[in-house]
């Protein structure tokens, strides 16, 4: 049928992720899933068709169907690999990370969100690590590990401090207030309050 044509490609992406943004999950992932069948076949794998099956995978996931969902991201997360995409592959790492979340298999999702945070941080990604962080945190206030999720949202904290990102900041310093009110340390917890007025 000859070689694909990589502008079409991406305007067929654009099309896709349109309609899941829009709502319309089963359409958009049936309108990319026809597109990938007709330009997998030649084994190379473009950027547009990874982020294709990504987007499923993310579509499936928020129609509930969790084991659909998770196999698409498990071949975005070997694509991104092929294209050697460090980025893309802990954006798909973190996914599996949500992924697992949704279910409740926290050591699961603690596991692929800590292989997402190290790519983050070896290629200097400072805010990707943060949001990653904070999603770490959220898994270790989920089963009331709260030192855990203190160590977390401290280094979530240095890190939006060190970026200058001040919903970060607010974010973090939020999520220590909350956590040490939880454990019931009320000094802390107005430490923290009374930093937020600032």
């Amino acid at each position: 049928s000859g070689p694909v044509n990589r502008t079409t490609e991406e305007a067929y992406l654009l099309k896709g992720e349109a309609l899941i943004r829009l709502g319309h999950h089963e359409y958009g992932v049936n309108w990319l899933q026809g597109s990938l069948n007709g330009w997998l076949q030649d084994q190379k794998v473009s950027a547009a068709e990874t982020e294709m099956t990504y987007l499923i995978g993310l579509s499936l996931s928020e129609q509930g169907q969790y084991n659909e969902s998770h196999q698409y991201h498990q071949q975005a997360l070997a694509y991104y690999r092929k294209l050697g995409d460090r980025l893309g592959e802990a954006k798909v790492l973190s996914g599996i990370g949500v992924l697992f979340y949704t279910q409740m298999e926290w050591s699961k999702s603690i596991a692929h969100y800590e292989q997402a945070r190290k790519i983050l941080e070896k290629i200097g990604d400072a805010e990707g690590q943060a949001k990653l962080l904070t999603n770490l945190y959220g898994n270790s206030t989920a089963v009331a590990r709260y030192q855990e999720a203190i160590k977390y949202a401290e280094k979530a904290l240095q890190l939006s401090i060190n970026i200058n990102s001040l919903p970060g900041k607010v974010f973090n310093l939020t999520n220590l207030m909350c956590t040490y009110c939880d454990m019931g340390n009320w000094e802390m917890c107005g430490i923290y309050r009374e930093i937020l007025k600032v």
